[in-house]
């Protein structure tokens, strides 16, 4: 990938424990688990900042979506900047 600065590095994603979604992703009534004790309804990766102000990015794929993401979270840690985008379900009001 190329940085914020333009230049090239390589992006590592580190796999997370499975645990609850964020609040954006959650219907009411939803624990983040599928039923039956399959595998949970979204895996949550994480790509850490590197040095101060780099990007650290969290995605939430969803197997329902072909593991394309759900919900993308991008800060620049220690600043306070951060942009989220969060799939909306078409037939929610």
């Amino acid at each position: 990938m190329a940085g914020l600065r333009g230049e090239l590095e390589r992006w590592t994603f580190q796999v997370l424990p499975p645990g609850a979604p964020p609040p954006e992703l959650a219907p009411p009534g939803n624990d983040g688990a599928a039923p039956g004790g399959r595998a949970p309804a979204l895996l949550h990766v994480l790509r850490a900042a590197q040095r101060p102000y780099d990007l650290r990015i969290e995605a939430w794929l969803s197997p329902s979506l072909h593991h394309l993401p759900a919900g993308l979270r991008m800060s620049t840690p220690p600043g306070s900047w951060s942009l989220s985008l969060w799939r909306r379900d078409p037939r929610d009001p």
